[in-house]
């Protein structure tokens, strides 16, 4: 199980003067805003034309946004930041009580909670650029210092071992892999595998789940057709067992990874990997196939990528366009293939779905038993 690094508590930004200050004049400008919404509703009850009026109320709070929010980053980049936004929620304040006190004793008139609506709105809009770029300033610089060289990054980390599940599960086949007289049985190393993948999965053949660390002798006695090696956190170069689990694998059983697995089967391949400057994260990630020259739109989510050219034996499939990133590969010896992506992709885009067809198509291209996947 990997440790988790202490972190400060959530109430210690309280104990800077300035930060508690501004925290409390927010917390009691806030009233003024909550009492709008209390407004709103008693003129839905017992104002005349409530409807109009509503609509007139949700125009002045939101009306300040278009008219002065370029306005709030100039007077920010003006004005010294803190007494602006004294000054602003020191008003808000003002006008949240008295808001607060005429709503309590029903004496607010339908114009008068339109002046302080568009009074209040315009205060949000004209400090949210200060208070934005002053928070991080309140915190002091030695604390920063601290903090940023206490921060233990994911180099060398198992972080795999606190996600991974802790026995195995079987997954029945369903759809037409259900109705096979004798179905494909697919092991699915747990990384950190999402439920979307493993039901997709299912669509191949029954599926069984295993923790990350299972050696390949125990996945070998559960007779499978083919191996699917799932995505998960972490560095993968701190995962020596499932690498040698893959290593031993790779060549007596079809193997098909993604993510995580593609670079778990890199590596056990005898290639190597790298932590990128900055990871690939979104659903919107253009990826070329290079065998047909399609373009894929995918999902990702990875700080690790496989380095070009150290994988032997091995063909290079798909590349990320963004920054020419490895994306796929095949080994050229052995039935094995991976991708750095999701093509389950739940939610985003499924352009890679196929690609279960090929790990369908592999494993019964090069079958471990005797008459697997057919009817």
């Amino acid at each position: 199980m990997f440790s988790r690094t202490t972190t400060m508590s959530i109430w210690a930004p309280l104990r800077i003067g300035l930060f508690r200050a501004l925290w409390i004049a927010a917390l009691v400008s806030n009233v003024g805003t909550w009492m709008q919404t209390v407004g709103a509703q008693w003129l839905v009850v017992h104002g005349p034309h409530a409807a109009v009026l509503v609509s007139l109320v949700q125009t002045a709070d939101t009306l300040p946004a278009v008219l002065f929010a370029l306005v709030g980053g100039v007077l920010a980049d003006i004005f010294d930041r803190a007494r602006l936004l004294v000054a602003v929620l020191a008003g808000m304040t003002a006008a949240g009580a008295a808001l607060t006190a005429l709503t309590a004793a029903h004496r607010m008139p339908p114009a008068l909670l339109l002046m302080f609506t568009f009074v209040l709105g315009t205060g949000a809009i004209l400090v949210a650029p200060a208070y934005q770029s002053l928070v991080p300033d309140m915190v002091p610089r030695p604390q920063l210092r601290a903090a940023a060289a206490s921060a233990v990054g994911t180099d060398g980390m198992d972080l795999v071992s606190g996600v991974t599940a802790t026995g195995p599960s079987v997954h029945p086949a369903t759809g037409a892999a259900a109705g096979a007289a004798s179905g494909l049985r697919i092991v699915a190393y747990d990384f950190g595998v999402k439920t979307t993948m493993v039901n997709l999965l299912t669509t191949l053949g029954t599926v069984t789940v295993v923790p990350a660390g299972t050696t390949a002798a125990e996945t070998l006695a559960l007779e499978p057709d083919g191996v699917f090696l799932s995505n998960g956190p972490g560095d993968p170069a701190a995962l020596p067992g499932p690498t040698a689990a893959v290593a031993d694998l790779v060549g007596r059983v079809p193997v098909f990874g993604i993510c995580l697995g593609h670079q778990v089967l890199a590596t056990a391949l005898g290639g190597t990997t790298y932590k990128l400057p900055f990871g690939h994260h979104g659903a919107n990630h253009p990826v070329q196939r290079l065998e047909t020259g399609v373009v894929e739109i995918t999902s990702q989510n990875h700080n690790y990528a496989v380095a070009a050219g150290s994988i032997p034996d091995a063909e290079t499939t798909h590349v990320n366009l963004n920054d020419g990133v490895i994306e796929g590969f095949r080994s050229l010896t052995a039935p094995a293939f991976s991708v750095q992506y999701h093509p389950e992709a739940a939610p985003g885009p499924h352009d890679a779905r196929y690609l279960f067809g090929a790990f369908r198509d592999l494993m019964l291209a090069h079958p471990v038993r005797p008459g697997a996947g057919t009817r």
